[in-house]
């Protein structure tokens, strides 16, 4: 008989003998996902095995059908190392978490540090305080189907090397968020333009240094981009700008 899952996994799923923080991380993303877990009970049930379980992994377009829902299935599973959690279910927990944590959890086996670098979609730096210039460096070519990247900063830190690093790398990348980036100028514009044509939502806000001779020719390689955030861009927003983006 097929009924809602009321067993918490943490308790007899979770390795043992691990570092704390980590378990509580994945127990956390264990509960939320508890909703989405469904069993099928054999005659002598007994909970280190799982039959027939189903995550539905949710995220689909409105114009698809309601019976298209991605369904991933396994069959008698039994968790006993951290990387015997299927990867699907590890980006579930992970998209509970802030994306420092997902940093450090990609150092936990080379099982996750892959499955994290090739699958993971979306990745903020936001957290960045301190050096977001080399954190950047040194983390960009690792994780290569990111679509939307964020790195707005509460002080300028960010450097024009960088966000060329990101157009070299990321020619799929379709939001990015450069809000505060005093520092930078013309020559991001100009390496965004030639790197990453998908863009479809930009934001530059407060970034000063912008003029508005790049911002033209960013619009002219971006033909998908359709939200662009200029507040407080006072030399770049011009009306020539304006003309060449609207």
């Amino acid at each position: 008989m097929r009924q809602s899952w009321p067993y918490d996994l943490t308790q007899d799923y979770l390795p043992r003998g691990q570092n704390h923080s980590m378990k509580r991380t994945l127990s956390l993303g264990f509960i939320r996902l508890s909703a989405l877990l469904v069993y099928t009970e054999d005659q002598s049930p007994h909970w280190n095995k799982i039959t027939d379980v189903e995550v539905d992994l949710g995220v689909k377009e409105k114009t698809q059908p309601m019976t298209e829902q991605s369904v991933f299935k396994l069959r008698w599973m039994i968790i006993t190392e951290w990387r015997d959690i299927p990867m699907v279910l590890l980006m579930q927990i992970l998209s509970l978490v802030d994306d420092q944590t997902v940093i450090t959890v990609s150092g936990v086996c080379c099982d996750w540090r892959d499955a994290i670098y090739f699958g993971l979609a979306r990745l903020s730096f936001s957290w960045c305080s301190y050096n977001m210039n080399s954190v950047a460096l040194s983390l960009v070519p690792k994780f290569t189907k990111l679509q939307t990247l964020i790195l707005r900063q509460d002080k300028p830190q960010l450097a024009d090397d960088v966000v060329e690093t990101i157009a070299k790398y990321y020619h799929e990348l379709q939001i990015l968020d450069l809000n505060e980036s005093f520092k930078l100028t013309n020559r991001t514009l100009y390496a965004i333009a030639l790197g990453c044509r998908d863009l479809t939502k930009l934001n530059i806000s407060t970034c000063l240094a912008f003029s508005d001779n790049a911002l033209p020719y960013l619009a002219s390689f971006c033909k998908k981009l359709k939200v662009l955030n200029l507040y407080r861009c006072v030399k770049a927003a011009s009306d020539t700008t304006l003309q060449a983006i609207g």
